[in-house]
């Protein structure tokens, strides 16, 4: 069973059994972030990944920046971070992968541009067989 269910680009289905999400900018209380905040956010994404999954290859989906502010302009984040954990075949084995992204709403519904790149995405190379 599992929450959403994608075609892969090797015809078989991807299954996201596991789905966490936060505010990207939840620990940000002052001020506003920078470039280099915004670095560090998506670290310690991909390294929360790293941990909560130790034995699992992770994938990023690089975030869209916008600039928001009228008089002085700055880089911000899509609002939700995402973290599925997704499932399936590949030719040899029941392949795991990690894949993080954020966007801007609360999934469901995952962003159609992020369920085109996932089912674009080269299961065969990058899933791994979960083995330690």
């Amino acid at each position: 069973m599992s929450l959403i269910t994608l075609k892969g680009k090797n015809g078989h289905n991807l299954h996201i059994s596991e789905l966490f999400q936060r505010m990207t900018y939840a620990g940000l209380y002052l001020g506003r972030p920078d470039e280099d905040y915004n670095q560090e956010l998506i670290k310690r994404f991909v390294e929360n990944a790293e941990f909560r999954w130790r034995h699992v290859p992770n994938y990023l989906i690089q975030p869209k920046i916008r600039f928001t502010g009228h008089k002085d302009p700055y880089p911000r984040l899509p609002e939700v971070e995402c973290m599925a954990y997704v499932d399936g075949y590949t030719k040899k084995y029941w392949g795991h992968l990690v894949i993080l992204w954020m966007q801007e709403k609360v999934a469901p519904p995952i962003d159609e541009e992020i369920i085109a790149h996932i089912e674009s995405l080269d299961w065969e190379e990058l899933a791994g067989d979960g083995d330690p």
